[in-house]
């Protein structure tokens, strides 16, 4: 689960080191020594970042000395990042000249001269821990179950909804063709592809001369692969590792064999490509079933678009008896003071197996199994038992494979969508902006912002990461939600590195005593005065969904990036207001003159 250590400020990280960088390039009539400074801070930020970005490609969870390490190169980039803005807001930005202008600024040039001398010595600091990390020994890997495994013996008899899918994959299989056909499943981790793939192998492989189920991980070992499938069919006595070699046996060995092989949760179009090629065409009526959790992928794997099977959640009918038969062994045997919260607690699972699966067996394993209060508990604590619970472990894992599977600005960009409600509807258009207005976003080499933030957010669609939630009258996409469950897991990992901070009518999410994006989403108007105890002055991002009692004077914000308000019980109006380059501000249900702009 630390694998990407780094992810959560690597959006900081970026940003700071643009901005440091362009502190020096453009005229701000920068002193010769603020010039050196600067000059050093940013290649020390640079070298430990590059560090650190090679450390979370580890996926060993990491040490004390290394996690402190990570909140202190965290919190300092935050805090040189505040430096450079205020110097920049104070002087008036680059090429300001004269006598008067030089006076007028003395004051914020002094100060900031103070701050880059105190941030030098911090960051010299760490620089020397950092040169010590580096030089220690590699620590040993740890072994981790890989969670696929609990699927593949998973009792069928005790799945509901599995038969109308097995039925159709069946039929899309055993179409009557002679030539090799490829079918790909495709869903979300933890919806059931690994089982239902199980399930129609287990139904047809006695139609087949020979057959192979065989896994595959997110850093695939090819050579490893190739043997499994070579001993899956029934060549026990390979020792080959030649990859090459490995694909010529095995084309030897199927050229006259009618074959089926699962290969099971490919993550990329790279592995499919060497391992189709084992896969010779013979006319004998082989089959290939792949799984997995993108769509670009699947489309790539499949013999035709048509041979995708996307598979669904469990409708609701089908995710209460599932439900009811992990705790109860009857779907008849709930008691009825549980049925409504029951509800509540299906809607967090979202129709996914694996969860209704594993928070079932929490509470049939509960001394209290059918107490009111046990159920509300799990309910309400749905994020503290997804990080603490050893049965929910492996259901973390299941997330964390798709997570680090993720690039550290997709990482980043997904981490931002902790800052919204549950269930809310996102706006495309809105959370580009927002991901650019933080400084997620750059320019690549033949992209411009606008064209990469939109190339993160269809392939976290293409990752199955959020959900389609509305398209517009062509077809486009015009808005997404985030599972419920995915949504626990991204506030555990954005607060673990104050990232967000987040404050709803049950909790605060526990975070560093700065607070750099903070979220509100409340219903009432009490204990509001909460506010009034939290520093404000760093807040880049401030959101809020909720009466407008929870909105603090715009005053304390110092450095505020973006501002969304969705105030409760106003007039239906709204407004989207550009400021400036570095805010942008969405008022959704409140006057302007209410918002005391």
């Amino acid at each position: 689960m630390e694998a990407a250590m780094v992810s959560a400020f690597s959006g900081a990280m970026g940003s700071l080191l643009t901005k440091l960088a362009g502190l020096v390039e453009k005229d701000f009539k920068l002193a010769s020594r603020a010039k050196k400074d600067i000059l050093f801070l940013r290649d020390e930020m640079q070298s430990i970042n590059t560090s650190l970005m090679e450390l979370s490609k580890m996926d060993e969870p990491i040490d004390q000395p290394h996690r402190e390490l990570r909140d202190k190169v965290r919190e300092l980039a935050y805090d040189m990042e505040d430096c450079v803005d205020i110097y920049k807001h104070g002087v008036g930005g680059p090429n300001k000249a004269g006598f008067l202008h030089n006076l007028k600024t003395l004051g914020a040039r002094y100060e900031t001269a103070k701050l880059i001398k105190d941030l030098k010595a911090r960051v010299e600091q760490l620089g020397n821990r950092h040169r010590l990390f580096v030089q220690l020994p590699e620590r040993p890997r740890t072994v981790h179950i890989d969670p696929r495994m609990q699927a593949l013996y998973t009792d069928a008899t005790n799945l509901q909804g599995i038969d109308g899918p097995r039925q159709e994959l069946v039929e899309l299989l055993h179409d009557g063709t002679p030539q090799l056909k490829v079918v790909s499943i495709v869903g979300f981790g933890g919806i059931g592809k690994t089982t239902l793939a199980n399930q129609v192998y287990n139904a047809i492989k006695g139609r087949y001369d020979c057959t192979a189920f065989v896994p595959v991980s997110r850093i695939p070992n090819m050579a490893k692969i190739l043997s499994d499938i070579l001993d899956g069919i029934g060549w026990y006595s390979t020792s080959l590792d030649d990859e090459n070699k490995l694909i010529s046996r095995l084309r030897e060995y199927l050229q006259d064999k009618r074959y089926l092989i699962v290969i099971d949760d490919i993550w990329t179009i790279e592995a499919w490509n060497i391992i189709r090629c084992c896969f010779i065409e013979n006319n004998r009526g082989s089959r290939v079933i792949t799984t997995t959790r993108t769509e670009g992928t699947a489309k790539e794997c499949c013999s035709t678009l048509h041979d995708v099977y996307k598979i669904r959640p469990l409708n609701e009918v089908d995710s209460r008896r599932l439900f009811y038969r992990r705790i109860f062994q009857s779907e008849d045997a709930c008691p009825e003071q549980l049925k409504s919260i029951s509800s509540e607690i299906l809607k967090k699972c979202g129709g996914l197996p694996l969860a209704i699966l594993t928070i079932g067996g929490i509470l049939a394993t509960h001394q209290e199994a059918c107490s009111m209060e046990i159920w509300e508990k799990m309910i309400h604590s749905f994020g503290f038992q997804l990080e603490r619970s050893p049965a929910l472990e492996w259901m973390r894992h299941v997330f964390d494979l798709g997570y680090n599977d993720l690039s550290l600005d997709l990482k980043t960009c997904m981490l931002y969508l902790g800052i919204f409600p549950e269930d809310c509807k996102i706006l495309k258009d809105d959370l580009l902006r927002r991901w650019i207005a933080e400084g997620f976003i750059t320019d690549r080499h033949s992209h411009c912002q606008e064209e990469t933030a939109e190339s993160y957010y269809f392939e976290l669609i293409n990752r199955n990461m959020i959900q389609i939630a509305e398209y517009d009258d062509c077809g486009e996409v015009i808005s997404v939600r985030v599972h419920d469950l995915v949504l626990e897991y991204i506030i555990l990992k954005s607060t673990e590195q104050n990232f967000i901070t987040t404050i709803n009518d049950k909790h605060r999410s526990k975070g560093s005593s700065e607070v750099r994006r903070l979220s509100l989403h409340v219903r009432n108007s009490e204990n509001y005065n909460v506010l009034e105890n939290m520093s404000l002055a760093q807040v880049r991002s401030f959101n809020l969904w909720g009466p407008a009692q929870w909105l603090p004077s715009l005053k304390k914000f110092r450095l505020l990036r973006v501002l969304h308000l969705d105030i409760f019980g106003s007039e239906d109006r709204h407004w989207r207001l550009s400021v400036n380059e570095n805010i942008m501000i969405w008022m959704h249900g409140c006057y302007l003159q209410h918002c005391g702009i």
